[in-house]
């Protein structure tokens, strides 16, 4: 897209002409922590901020970035603000525990996630995709429609499919959703809290984090204690999914066979579907949006589709040949990264760019901020799926590009997600038109997740066959 005429910049917070005040910092950040961002900070390297409360360093230059992501020491552990947030869900599962335990549970968890497991749920995942396609053609032509709750559950549909080999039926799929959703609010007030060292029992937030947790565990526990009781029997029931790679799991450093026990094997399951499902449901919602908005790269999509797949489903080898569908969506994660933050935790004395970084210091790692940096990338608040095929953007994608993480933590599930996100994307494209509700934008807010305020609609209509 050279032309400025076509340039398409999608809804972002916009930047304070200046730093605000502590109680503006306090109040906008609890709604948003993107509201709070003026406009420099789209051109920091190094951010210091914290009042009565921990130190907090945001880290934007890419070798500063990449200094935390790729320690391998432990030096920059996953923050304990981020445990505190997670835990009633996930436990001390791979996504915030640390050390010796954290590296136990990689070596467990990497088999399920080779690219050879990745091919063989394929068709589980087609036909999750399948049966969200049969949900939305019940939508009347022309008419509005909340993507999220849809996105939520196909993701979701997935993640029981190529994990449990069961599928996700509506009443599970809703009270997922709304659980989720009440769950990242009160959680994410709590953590807060945690920035002014208050201890958990004081904050209401999180006790009503406590139960929309256990309505979430609720839905899953069922399936995976059928499983690990078939497992304890000897049982195998035929099962080739990632939970009977969980189960079967050896040590890849060993070779020795372990297993986890029930409560970590849940908590590790738990994990999976929060990464697995809620991350992947707010990119497609956004992707979907975008779409949406910019009616030629729509177009574009549903040729490529058409090219590739024709009316046929898809197939494995079909992946690498919808690139466009696949960069929408790496975009989309630029744009609208399903994880605004990352925290670590400093545990010795740091000098970066001229700033001495204390123990117990936080440092926040920010693709949303990295990814719209204007000192890295070309019109970054511009939604330009092509830029991933330019060689003048290689670099930013290289250096400045961290949707996944990267380093030894780099998301498990990065292969996982782009296949899914790219099945769905095609199918709904090839099969139904776009387009967005005048004076009903949505607004990115960013707690655990990045999602919108108050969903995403979209008027929807079936594609005449051609």
């Amino acid at each position: 897209m050279s032309d400025d005429a076509q340039d398409f910049v999608p809804p972002y917070p916009k930047p304070l002409a200046e730093k605000p005040g502590w109680w503006r910092l306090w109040r906008e950040g609890q709604r948003c922590p993107l509201r709070v961002f003026t406009g420099s900070a789209y051109r920091m390297k190094l951010g210091e901020s914290g009042f009565l409360s921990r130190k907090r360093y945001l880290l934007v230059e890419p070798s500063l970035v990449k200094k935390v992501l790729e320690d391998r020491e432990g030096i920059y552990p996953k923050s304990v603000l981020v445990r505190r947030m997670l835990y009633p869900v996930i436990g001390n599962s791979i996504f915030v525990s640390n050390g010796d335990v954290w590296q136990r549970q990689r070596r467990l968890l990497e088999p399920a996630f080779a690219q050879t497991r990745i091919q063989a749920v394929f068709e589980r995942m087609n036909e999750a995709v399948d049966d969200m396609i049969a949900r939305i053609s019940t939508v009347r032509d022309g008419e509005v429609f909340d993507v999220e709750p849809e996105m939520t559950h196909v993701t979701a549909d997935v993640i029981f499919r190529t994990i449990c080999s069961v599928s996700l039926d509506q009443s599970g799929a809703k009270e997922t959703y709304e659980a989720f959703l009440e769950y990242q609010a009160r959680a994410y007030g709590d953590m807060l809290l945690g920035l002014l060292r208050m201890p958990t029992f004081l904050s209401p937030r999180w006790w009503r984090a406590k139960k929309a947790a256990r309505r979430i565990r609720a839905v899953m526990d069922p399936m995976v204690r059928h499983r690990y009781d078939m497992h304890a029997r000897g049982e195998h029931g035929g099962y080739n999914d990632i939970l009977s790679a969980m189960l079967n799991a050896t040590d890849t450093q060993s070779g020795e066979h372990l297993h986890f026990e029930y409560d970590e094997l849940v908590e590790q399951i738990a994990m999976l579907f929060l990464a697995g499902h809620e991350t992947s449901a707010a990119a497609l919602s956004w992707a979907l949006y975008l779409i949406a908005a910019h009616p030629e790269i729509q177009e574009r999509m549903y040729r490529e589709t058409v090219d590739v797949l024709g009316t046929r489903a898809p197939q494995f080898s079909d992946m690498r040949r919808l690139a466009l569908t696949r960069n929408v969506f790496r975009e989309t994660l630029r744009l609208y990264p399903s994880v605004p933050f990352f925290a670590r935790d400093a545990t010795r004395t740091e000098i970066m760019r001229k700033k001495v970084i204390k123990p117990g210091s936080i440092l926040l790692l920010c693709p949303w901020l990295s990814h719209r940096s204007e000192i890295m990338w070309q019109k970054p608040h511009v939604f330009d799926p092509d830029r991933f095929e330019r060689e003048e953007t290689q670099e930013s994608v290289r250096d400045a590009y961290f949707p996944f993480s990267f380093g030894p933590r780099v998301c498990l599930g990065a292969a996982f997600a782009l296949q899914e996100a790219t099945l769905i994307l095609a199918a709904i494209v090839r099969d139904f038109h776009l387009e967005t509700i005048a004076d009903d934008t949505p607004e990115p807010v960013a707690r655990a997740t990045l999602r919108s305020s108050g969903g995403t609609r979209l008027r929807i209509t079936r594609r005449a066959a051609d």
